[in-house]
């Protein structure tokens, strides 16, 4: 705004002189915002940086002024010039977005800002991946292969070669098989060329398959990825079938005077022990103890487990059976206990045990007593005989104390 001089005159005739200029900026432009990243698109990056540009000079943008679809805000900068940073950790693989709604932000006119463009970027992380022993795999196991289950957290390719998968614990290389379930993120690993004793672990290094844009894997992890391969069949320890509660050894043809109604028996190893005591290769089954008394003829005709379970569970010929019930299996120890002939001590005669490995009890891993043949041991039991003086042959005993007028007397007797 501008006045010329000599426009005007005071009551005395004199000319104004010419004003000073006054002068103001008018602006009714609203700043405007751009939203961009230096993260290519898709991306693996975490956090994204972002850069908020407004086209002027603004004030009061913070960060809460920023909304962000799939993810959350950090590190927020001013940088000057109407430009700012702030990075942007997705929650979860896929689209992330950022918003900047208008008014939220003002020129040094006031006039607050337009709505931003949206930005919008897909993220896509590195897979993950698990390696655990297969769900219908035995552990222990006596069988080949090892089955191990591999899980991506999404589909991948090249997961194809036996270098993808690391085996420790064999002696000898291992032959890897890898199968793809055709859902392109499950796989099945199988592996061969174990020997007895040995603890197969299964791990997945980083690198080995790509997503659909190029993201390798990272290492695997896992809840349980080891297998024991057990090919050594289970017996029963050297003295290990004892009678109780004498805790004597029974022997082969060995010659007892307890009449005793219980044995334990322990086994080199932890022996199958499934719910209840019905599966054939129960340890507590009683069906796997068989105790037998040959007939009138003094024939065992009953020569074996698997002999007496294709005769539909019945001694063979005039054979007896006496019952065997009520076992405990003490995994500890690896000891069963069992009850003899309902609990009634056993009557002189001579026996025969058989603990059944023709058709029955087997260890964790699947392998029978000593490798499917029974463990058979012979055994009598005799009523002691007492000598004519009352006293037992063979035992020192101890009588008890006389007066002196009825006090014992060595004799001549022999």
């Amino acid at each position: 705004v501008d006045i010329a001089a000599n426009v005007a005159q005071d009551t005395a005739g004199n000319d104004n002189t010419a004003a000073t200029q006054f002068s103001i900026d008018y602006d009714s432009a609203a700043p405007t915002i751009s939203i961009s990243s230096l993260a290519s698109n898709p991306t693996n990056t975490s956090p994204i940086p972002v850069t908020i540009t407004f086209s002027e000079t603004v004030t009061g943008f913070v960060i809460g002024d920023i909304t962000v679809g799939n993810g959350t805000t950090s590190n927020f900068v001013d940088i000057g010039g109407g430009a700012y940073t702030v990075d942007v950790t997705p929650a979860a693989d896929g689209t992330v977005t950022v918003d900047v709604a208008a008014n939220v932000a003002q020129d040094t006119a006031g006039n607050g800002n337009t709505v931003a463009t949206q930005f919008s970027i897909t993220f896509d992380s590195a897979p993950t991946v698990t390696i655990n022993q297969s769900t219908s795999q035995a552990d222990p196991t006596n069988t080949s292969p090892i089955i191990f289950e591999v899980v991506f957290s999404e589909n991948v390719t090249d997961f194809d070669d036996y270098a993808d998968v690391t085996i420790s614990g064999m002696t000898a290389a291992p032959s890897i098989s890898i199968t793809s379930t055709g859902s392109g993120d499950t796989y099945t690993v199988s592996v061969s060329g174990m020997v007895d004793g040995e603890i197969i672990a299964a791990t997945i290094p980083a690198n080995v398959a790509i997503d659909t844009v190029s993201n390798s894997n990272e290492a695997s992890t896992s809840t349980d990825n080891q297998v024991t391969f057990d090919t050594y069949a289970i017996s029963i320890t050297t003295g290990g079938i004892t009678i109780t509660p004498d805790n004597e050894v029974l022997k082969n043809y060995g010659v007892y005077e307890t009449h005793f109604t219980n044995l334990e028996i322990t086994f080199n190893a932890d022996a199958n022990n499934p719910a209840g005591n019905n599966s054939a290769d129960d340890v507590t089954n009683p069906n796997n103890y068989l105790l037998i008394q040959s007939g009138n003829n003094t024939i065992y005709d009953t020569t074996s487990c698997l002999n007496f379970s294709n005769n539909s569970e019945t001694p063979l010929g005039d054979d007896v059976q006496i019952p065997t019930g009520g076992v405990v299996y003490d995994a500890a120890t690896f000891t069963s206990s069992l009850t003899l002939n309902n609990g009634t001590p056993l009557p002189a005669g001579e026996y025969r045990l058989f603990v059944c490995g023709s058709t029955s009890i087997t260890d964790l891993a699947g392998n029978h007593l000593n490798n499917g043949v029974d463990s058979m041991t012979t055994f009598t039991i005799r009523n002691v005989s007492l000598p004519a003086t009352g006293f037992p042959m063979g035992r020192v005993t101890k009588l008890p104390s006389q007066p002196e007028n009825k006090s014992y007397s060595e004799t001549n007797m022999t």
